[in-house]
């Protein structure tokens, strides 16, 4: 499925940023930050624009917002035509290079909330030193 596919089944405008944005974030393998994004898209879509592009696509679930703490935020295409209702992805990021990669899914009924809490966003974000800069620490 195309990024202005996934737009006009989330019955979004298929504007050229958002487009632009949504492809580049379904061709990385990895969660990129916000500032990673502004800079391979650069001039081509300004900074304004692709933190609204970024909200928005969050706030529909099209894309997994990815909370490290209160400044860094990463964003992943979380294969957005999936069933969101039973798993949720896990992540790594590497202390070193700060890199935040898909690490797997773990299943929604492996933890409940207490009786009367609502969810509203989970983040399961594992912390650790990823294989390359673990090799160069040894080598």
């Amino acid at each position: 499925m195309t990024a202005a596919d996934i737009l006009k089944n989330y019955n979004l405008n298929k504007t050229h940023c958002r487009v632009l944005v949504l492809e580049h974030l379904m061709k990385n393998r990895r969660a990129l930050s916000q500032a990673e994004i502004e800079k391979s898209l650069r001039p081509l879509c300004n900074r304004s624009t692709i933190y609204r592009i970024l909200n928005i696509l969050s706030e529909k679930n099209i894309i997994q917002l990815i909370v490290i703490d209160e400044v860094n935020k990463y964003f992943y295409d979380d294969n957005p035509m999936s069933d969101k209702g039973l798993y949720e992805t896990v992540y790594f990021q590497c202390v070193k290079c700060n890199q935040v990669i898909p690490a797997g899914q773990m299943s929604k009924k492996a933890f409940q909330l207490s009786e009367g809490f609502m969810n509203l966003r989970y983040n399961f974000v594992i912390q650790g030193i990823c294989n390359k800069c673990n090799q160069e620490y040894y080598n």
